[in-house]
């Protein structure tokens, strides 16, 4: 019985630590930041492509990969071969920010590609409690480039800090600590089928559908 439940609380710890690790990935990506800026910084005669000389000056964790990148072997990586490369081995990182431009647009009303506080409010409303710390030039508007930048900030910040609102969740006597039997209480919920594991589909499911920040 032990042994059972030690094994459970094993599981769980793993399960909770790949989950960060999952998140905590894109710290590991190649940041391109804005993707067509940095794209465009890099190339610096203007040609449209990316040399070896170029990527290594200006994307040197690309480097290494510099021949995997360039599908058709021609010495030099175009846009589609680097987002082509980037969404094959970073899909979370790509589907994280194909979703917040969704919830962008969403919640921009207006269509002025800025969300104004009562904008922010309606439709990502985790944005509106940091609006006035999100509105680097304090016009009233939360930009693409200042959401990025904080996006930028929180990834420096580590892990730990990226996934409060999800330790929340799991710390039921809200003391900002997650016990052994949290954990374990935790586990035993998102395994659906009780059969000691959780898989990813399980874990995705105890999580929660993935809103706009509501």
């Amino acid at each position: 019985m032990k042994r059972k439940i030690g094994l459970t609380l094993l599981m769980a710890l793993i399960s909770f630590s790949a989950l960060a690790a999952a998140d905590s990935g894109a710290a590991k990506e190649p940041r391109l930041g804005g993707p067509t800026a940095r794209f465009a910084q890099a190339d610096t005669n203007g040609d449209g492509l990316l040399s070896k000389a170029e990527v290594q000056a200006a994307l040197p964790r690309l480097a290494d990969d510099f021949d995997k990148i360039d599908a058709n072997h021609d010495g030099q990586l175009s846009r589609d071969e680097l987002y082509g490369f980037m969404r094959a081995h970073f899909p979370r990182r790509h589907g994280m920010r194909h979703h917040f431009q969704q919830c962008f647009a969403q919640a921009d009303k207006n269509g002025d590609g800025q969300l104004s506080l009562e904008e922010a409010r309606a439709g990502m409303p985790r944005l509106a409690d940091d609006f006035a710390k999100l509105d680097l030039n304090h016009d009233g508007q939360l930009s693409r480039d200042e959401l990025r930048q904080a996006m930028r900030e929180r990834f420096r910040h580590g892990p730990g800090h990226e996934h409060k609102p999800f330790l929340a969740k799991l710390d039921t006597n809200n003391d900002g600590k997650l016990s052994m039997d949290e954990a374990k209480a935790a586990f035993e919920r998102a395994d659906a089928n009780k059969d000691g594991f959780v898989t990813g589909d399980e874990l995705r499911a105890a999580a929660g559908p993935r809103g706009c920040g509501h």
